[in-house]
């Protein structure tokens, strides 16, 4: 079969339905001219052979009866009432004979009828004379003798009375085996169309079924192609692999544009999420890209604006965390919400850093005290050891007072002892605090 690969789907079905019109314009021609052919013979059958039979049958009907009233005025005395009566009937019948026949004549119409009804009307004429003669002679015979009008009406009467009968019954004969052929080639005709018509129905179900095979497999390979891309495109994006595109050449050319749509919104939907993933790449490996300047629609719109806020509090706590390493813990770290991790873990580890310092730099003021006194004490000492031989009691006095010196500043070392321990586990949690931000920024 020729290729149909160029060929729309709506052209294919139209050529089918074409096809199948043609078939039914070719059953209704068939129909149409066996019908007409029949109605042709019927018609001659019953508007023309049978009348014309009937007014055969009629008119020998009349010529008998004729025939009778005449041999019957033969033999009645011209005096008597029946004579009139039988000379009435002939007279009626002779009539009415002439009246069938003549419609009769109206429907002859072959030129075998046209030959006969010459014959019929000539032999008719030599008999109506002779018949007449044969009434004149019994009108004229009133002494009663008939012997005249007898040999005439059994002679030569008679005879052209027999010769119209035969003509009559020749045209009878005629019309009957007219009526029959007429009948016969209804017959025919009948069959014929029958036949014509039953191969041609046969022919346009082969056709027709032979075309919805054509169709329904042609169809079929169609949107099975189209199908078949489109399944393989789900596939690919359920995968994850949205770099499949779909092959139009694969497709009828008429579907060939749903392909080509279809990897166009691809293109439209994967090129921002590519961009989206490339920033996101980008932030994840501690890389804070610059934001985005591109236009976009829609929902991409709202997925670039949600990245530059993300980014700009990248850089915001980039700045924050900078700040606090160079020792400024009078930042102030502002929540995003309610729900921001990763500021909160930030405050918290900016104040422990600032309780941690300000630990220390007591602790540190405790020691510069406690200094401060030993420092007073060994002054003291010195005085007293330079004045210790003017006074014993001054000298034990300065030993006491030393001795409490010295347990003062065994006081003072414990006191910063602690103080050192505590900063030590001061600076331990602000190590944490650290931790856990370092955490949230990689979990961002």
């Amino acid at each position: 079969m020729k290729d149909t690969s160029g060929v729309k789907i709506g052209t294919k079905l139209i050529l089918g339905f074409f096809s199948m019109i043609v078939f039914m314009v070719i059953i209704g021609s068939c129909s149409y001219w066996g019908i007409t052919r029949l109605s042709g013979n019927i018609n001659d059958i019953f508007t023309v052979r049978l009348p014309s039979i009937d007014y055969l049958v009629e008119a020998d009907r009349d010529l008998q009866q004729l025939l009778v009233a005449e041999r019957s005025l033969i033999f009645t005395s011209p005096d008597q009432e029946s004579f009139k009566t039988l000379l009435a009937d002939y007279e009626e019948n002779l009539s009415q004979s002439d009246d069938r026949f003549q419609k009769f004549k109206a429907l002859a119409s072959t030129p075998q009828e046209r030959a006969i009804v010459e014959k019929y009307e000539k032999a008719r004429a030599e008999w109506e004379k002779l018949s007449g003669e044969v009434i004149t002679l019994r009108k004229n015979s009133l002494n009663g003798n008939s012997d005249a009008a007898v040999d005439l009406s059994m002679g030569p009467a008679g005879e052209k009375f027999e010769e119209m009968r035969d003509q009559l019954n020749a045209l009878q004969e005629m019309n009957l085996e007219i009526a029959g052929n007429e009948y016969a080639q209804a017959e025919t005709t009948l069959k014929k169309s029958l036949s014509i018509v039953l191969v041609v129905i046969l022919a346009g179900l082969v056709v027709a079924i032979g075309l919805s095979i054509f169709l329904s497999r042609n169809i079929s390979g169609i949107l099975g192609s189209l199908l078949s891309e489109m399944d393989r495109l789900v596939e690919g994006a359920l995968a994850g692999r949205l770099d499949i595109r779909g092959d139009p050449d694969k497709v009828n050319f008429e579907f060939r544009n749903i392909v080509k749509g279809v990897n166009e919104t691809l293109d439209a939907v994967i090129g921002p999420l590519n961009m989206a993933a490339g920033y996101v790449d980008s932030i994840s490996k501690g890389v804070i890209p610059e934001k985005i300047t591109e236009e976009y629609k829609g929902d991409f719109n709202t997925i670039k604006n949600n990245l530059n806020i993300l980014i700009q509090a990248m850089n915001d706590l980039t700045e924050t965390a900078e700040k606090i390493a160079q020792g400024d813990l009078t930042v102030k770290i502002k929540l995003r919400s309610d729900t921001d991790k990763l500021m909160i873990a930030m405050q918290r580890m900016a104040n422990d850093l600032s309780e941690v310092v300000r630990d220390v730099m007591i602790a540190a003021g405790n020691v510069a005290a406690g200094s401060e006194q030993m420092s007073s004490a060994a002054e003291e000492m010195s005085q007293g050891a330079s004045e210790q031989a003017s006074a014993a009691e001054e000298a034990s006095s300065s030993m006491e007072q030393m001795a409490s010196n010295i347990r003062q500043n065994a006081d003072n070392a414990q006191q910063t002892e602690k103080i050192a321990v505590k900063s030590a586990d001061d600076a331990i949690q602000g190590g944490k605090a650290v931790d856990e931000t370092v955490g949230a920024m990689k979990t961002i």
